[in-house]
């Protein structure tokens, strides 16, 4: 009858224990229940093309725990000069914190019944690019919730805009081999001038137009230039004897070909000339212009010329 007994008073124990599931956490504090959290958290840096418009960044704040299904109310903030002192102490850093001007993100988040997550969309404005770039200047934001629990690992999110101004550029620079024309032979009175106009990274999606120096008094200064830079005096090419086109690129376009057709034309002098090729602005775009210039030797001549096949 004993050994019956403790039998029964084990199983007894073994079917109490097993109400309990133990394996399950049990919380009395509700404050477990349902924890927010930011998706991406800690330094992200985003690269901001600097060409006159705003950047969209977009994340979420989730909600978790045991009973994600109660209803949670967050919001977001930018971090106080003292939190951000206190990150930069921590981090060895000297980041300064984005004029308020220069960003728009929604403040509150309400998580309704079955609603775990709620995009958290963040617009850098274009005047970043207006900037300092010699300031680290970042977006620091921080999850909050006066009621609710938030997980202190997923609550930061320093945002740090990278400004990336692309630049246009020609592919040759300095003195380029020598054209010639003849000033008598008319099979032999024209030549052409072939070099890339180049985008220095992918195209985004841009559509811009490339536009070469043609005022006389600036392409003047440039023949001095080189001329005492090189010791040798150039003339100017006639402006009656080329033509400077503008590039217009398509927005999958990274390169294209400059042709300048050189033409003699009646009267020139016999001799050698130069025409100095530079970019001189970027249509539609604020791209930054790398204006090294490279100079086309032409000679008018009369004498035989010889022609390359």
């Amino acid at each position: 009858n004993l050994y019956i007994t403790s039998i029964f008073c084990g199983i007894m124990v073994l079917a109490a224990t097993s109400c309990e599931n133990l394996g399950e956490p049990q919380f009395e504090d509700d404050q477990f229940s349902s924890t927010l959290y930011l998706k991406d958290t800690g330094l992200t840096e985003i690269e901001f093309y600097n060409i006159n418009q705003d950047l969209t960044f977009t994340t979420s704040i989730g909600k978790g725990g045991t009973a994600p299904e109660v209803l949670r109310t967050a919001a977001v903030r930018v971090f106080t000069q003292e939190e951000l002192d206190t990150y930069n102490q921590e981090n060895d850093m000297q980041y300064v914190a984005l004029p308020a001007d220069c960003y728009t993100f929604d403040k509150q988040y309400n998580f309704e019944q079955g609603i775990e997550k709620r995009d958290l969309t963040i617009t850098l404005k274009a005047k970043i690019g207006e900037l300092d770039t010699d300031i680290d200047y970042v977006l620091p934001l921080k999850l909050i919730s006066d009621t609710h629990s938030v997980n202190d690992d997923k609550r930061q999110l320093i945002i740090k805009p990278n400004i990336i101004t692309p630049q246009v550029m020609l592919r040759n620079s300095g003195l380029q081999e020598k054209l010639s024309v003849h000033s008598k032979n008319q099979y032999l009175q024209s030549a052409t001038f072939t070099t890339m106009v180049k985008l220095g990274m992918p195209n985004n999606g841009w559509t811009f137009t490339a536009k070469l120096e043609s005022d006389l008094d600036a392409l003047h200064f440039l023949v001095d230039q080189y001329s005492i830079q090189t010791g040798k005096i150039y003339k100017l090419l006639p402006a009656s004897m080329y033509t400077l086109p503008e590039l217009t690129f398509t927005n999958v376009e990274n390169e294209k070909e400059l042709e300048v057709p050189i033409q003699y034309v009646e009267g020139i002098k016999e001799g050698e000339y130069l025409l100095p090729i530079v970019l001189k602005e970027i249509e539609g775009k604020p791209f930054e212009i790398n204006n090294t210039p490279c100079y086309v030797l032409v000679d008018v001549t009369s004498e035989g010329i010889q022609v390359k096949i």
